[in-house]
């Protein structure tokens, strides 16, 4: 049997193309779509009363990436939006995060007191999701303390506004209130800490220091 020198060509030249299209890299169509997912937070002191102004940070896994920030208001609650994977067939997100808040009286974001690692998104969201209507949060290393301060008679002072000032190293802050009974502080406990931290109590009756004498 004869053949052509351009039927040849023309054999070897199929052959090649087959050969490449054989070799191509099968790109499969992604059975997911990254969407953003939108949360409820509140975040709480100890007590359970709302933490004003926190500072909120969601990282990705390996915390090199803030995927979101914001403050909480004066109720606790902070609405966050988060980069989920909306996959189809297996589990909807293996994707994880890191969240920490930072929180002080002043607003200054001086101690860190919450942190939590590696949180899956849909543990995220059953967990720490919360709607309008809860009552419940997120709690926080943040201390609920009340002060009273009483004359050496055993009487709550009265008359004159009462300041509670505390303070931990250079971070001072204060509370005050007339009488001077069952007054409120949040004092910051940061979750780095791995004993306890002594902070100083100084009490103001009007504009004078008061010695205490019993704790």
């Amino acid at each position: 049997m004869k053949f052509k020198l351009s039927h040849f060509i023309a054999c070897i030249t199929l052959l090649v193309i087959i050969a490449s299209i054989a070799n191509q890299p099968v790109i499969a169509s992604k059975p997911y779509e990254i969407v953003e997912r939108p949360l409820l937070l509140r975040f709480v002191d100890q007590a359970g009363q709302p933490l004003k102004k926190a500072y909120v940070e969601v990282w990705n896994e390996t915390g090199n990436e803030i995927l979101f920030t914001g403050r909480t208001n004066d109720e606790g609650w902070l609405n966050v939006t988060i980069p989920v994977l909306n996959t189809t067939g297996w589990p909807w997100n293996e994707t994880t995060y890191n969240i920490t808040v930072k929180w002080d009286p002043k607003g200054e974001d001086s101690f860190t007191v919450f942190k939590v690692k590696k949180i899956k998104a849909e543990d995220l969201v059953k967990k720490y999701n919360y709607t309008t209507g809860a009552t419940e949060g997120i709690v926080t290393s943040v201390l609920a303390v009340n002060f009273t301060a009483r004359d050496l008679a055993g009487g709550v002072l009265k008359f004159y506004e009462t300041t509670f000032e505390y303070n931990y190293t250079d971070k001072k802050y204060s509370v005050k209130g007339m009488p001077a009974e069952w007054i409120v502080a949040q004092i910051p406990y940061d979750v780095s800490w791995g004993s306890t931290k002594k902070w100083t109590l100084r009490v103001y009756w009007d504009y004078e220091y008061l010695k205490m004498v019993a704790s």
